[in-house]
């Protein structure tokens, strides 16, 4: 028979799952309220359910829509899957929080390049940018680690003195050497920019093919950089 000591433990280990489950969302959720994400508050209100599941309103700047959650175990690790929408923009994956790194799964996306571009003064794209991320784990010390693809179905770039249609684009997210890369090729598999994150860093590289394909290059080899930038994460 089991030992009273263990039925104790049994028992208030219980208690206290049923005692998370039962916890109000609103609580938690309302001191991520005003949180400034990329210089912008992020407003949280309409905030129902539990901690094990809910949904809520969000505004950030001129963007605003719903999210809703559930807990979902994958394996021993507890996490949640996050459905959020709104402006045409949906994101769905799971989410799981360790103490050294936060992981995101089969994460699918999808945004509507004219939102994006709305309020740009270099110019706008339409068309849909989905993206598949298999695995994404960003460390506390900065280093990503990260599998998946993104897809652009093509539309129409249009700036201050033109414009052109670009065809549909591809993209592959990957992780070589403990580098993090995002590379885009054209439909003749021509690398057209990429960017990477290594030791905290996060980098961009555009390549003469890139202007090529909008018709505005004036010679030179696909292979050349024309525009490059390096920004510390988080500075």
């Amino acid at each position: 028979m089991p030992r009273p000591l263990t039925l104790i433990a049994l028992f208030l280990v219980c208690v206290l799952f049923f005692l998370i489950r039962a916890l109000p969302a609103a609580p938690f959720l309302q001191k991520a309220d005003g949180l400034m994400l990329a210089g912008q508050p992020l407003a949280l209100h309409q905030i129902h359910g539990r901690i094990w599941q809910g949904d809520a309103r969000w505004r950030w700047g001129r963007w605003r829509g719903e999210a809703n959650w559930s807990t979902d175990w994958r394996g021993l690790l507890p996490g949640l899957t996050l459905d959020v929408a709104g402006h045409g923009m949906h994101a769905r994956g799971w989410v799981a929080a360790t103490p050294g790194s936060v992981r995101v799964n089969d994460l699918a996306l999808q945004v509507p390049l004219a939102e994006i571009s709305r309020d740009m003064a270099a110019g706008q794209a339409d068309g849909t940018v989905t993206a598949q991320v298999d695995y994404l784990r960003v460390y506390r010390e900065g280093r990503v680690e990260v599998e998946g693809t993104l897809r652009y179905g093509g539309g129409q770039v249009t700036w201050k003195d033109g414009g052109s249609s670009v065809p549909p684009l591809d993209g592959r997210l990957f992780t070589e050497h403990n580098v993090a890369w995002l590379k885009v090729t054209d439909p003749q598999q021509t690398l057209l920019l990429d960017a990477s994150v290594e030791q905290c860093e996060a980098a961009v590289r555009v390549y003469r093919s890139w202007p090529r394909l909008l018709g505005v290059s004036q010679g030179g080899a696909d292979d050349d950089v024309v525009f490059q930038v390096s920004q510390p994460l988080g500075g």
